[in-house]
């Protein structure tokens, strides 16, 4: 065994909560597949989605703490979907009081989208969900006016 493999065991192992925070990225910012061509425009579309998300992130974690909650208990999606309707506003607030008085607005929203509490653990364990079905290619279809 090489030097590589003893790092990898001692290396601490990720957190649930990490790799689902990974695995929203990906799937909430549209990270399957990205269309640029370029290596440098994948670069910058990579670092844009994660700022974005980031920034909702951050959102649902200042309404959790004016709530008096914790970010998980409230809803990404909702958070999303408050940061989204703000943000033409917020990009053109002319001071940051203007800011301020807009996510003023906009905490208490993404606050109310609470998530329902689980009361007992899942009776069935966790899956991944698969990546849907395939199209048929185009010579395996049947021939239109064909005899029978």
């Amino acid at each position: 065994m090489g030097r590589g493999w003893k790092r990898a065991e001692s290396a601490p192992r990720q957190s649930l909560t990490r790799q689902t925070d990974l695995r929203s990225l990906k799937s909430t910012v549209a990270l399957r597949q990205l269309s640029s061509k370029d290596r440098a425009m994948a670069e910058k579309e990579l670092m844009l989605a994660v700022a974005a998300y980031n920034v909702v992130r951050a959102v649902q974690c200042l309404a959790a703490h004016s709530a008096g909650l914790t970010p998980r208990q409230l809803s990404f999606s909702a958070a999303q979907d408050a940061v989204m309707a703000a943000w033409p506003d917020l990009q053109s607030a002319p001071s940051p009081t203007k800011f301020r008085t807009i996510m003023d607005r906009v905490l208490p929203l993404v606050a109310r989208a609470k998530l329902p509490k689980r009361r007992r653990k899942r009776s069935y364990p966790r899956e991944i969900w698969g990546r849907g079905g395939q199209f048929p290619s185009r010579g395996s279809s049947p021939s239109k006016g064909a005899a029978t």
